[in-house]
């Protein structure tokens, strides 16, 4: 089975350069272009029919990410990110918020809260990859995590829904 790269929307009519606009809808196509495939955006003033050399295409509407749902990563991408994090000493307030992520969004599991040397600290365990994580618990205020959450916001949020390589929804 062959794996494609597909480029993401840039939101623009390939055909006038023109930016489409939240709420409008637009067509996506996969068109063969010699060996690679290519995905093009059409306004829909600019479709007619697929082309001869269309593979694919499908209706799209450019959402509002000021409203509605912020969809994350797929897994595999939080999680490579979260071990990053784990490889980075001073990053622990964004590790401690990215657990705690993770942790709402099943892809971990709070198992213990204990005190270390250095204070609080819990423990979080991907069951999926018998793994263990060890993380400190800062003392951040609504303030600091609301900044920190933002962040990751901007790092790891797509406007669709994704799906995991397995199979599964994010």
């Amino acid at each position: 089975m062959s794996s494609f790269d597909f480029k993401k929307s840039n939101r623009k009519c390939s055909v006038t350069g023109r930016d489409f606009v939240t709420g409008e809808e637009y067509v996506s196509a996969l068109l063969q272009r010699e060996d690679d495939l290519e995905r093009l955006d059409f306004g829909l003033e600019e479709w007619n029919e697929p082309p001869e050399e269309c593979v694919g295409w499908w209706k799209s509407r450019v959402p509002d990410l000021d409203k509605g749902r912020v969809y994350w990563a797929p897994r595999n991408v939080l999680l490579a990110y979260f071990e990053h994090l784990m490889e980075q000493p001073a990053s622990g307030d964004m590790q401690y918020v990215m657990g705690l992520l993770l942790v709402r969004k099943r892809i971990l599991r709070l198992v213990d809260n204990t005190e270390g040397d250095q204070g609080p600290r819990m423990v979080l365990i991907d069951s999926a990859q018998k793994k263990n994580y060890e993380i400190g618990v800062p003392d951040l205020t609504s303030e600091q995590l609301l900044i920190i959450q933002g962040e990751l916001e901007q790092k790891l949020f797509t406007d669709h829904r994704q799906v995991d390589v397995d199979g599964g929804d994010e």
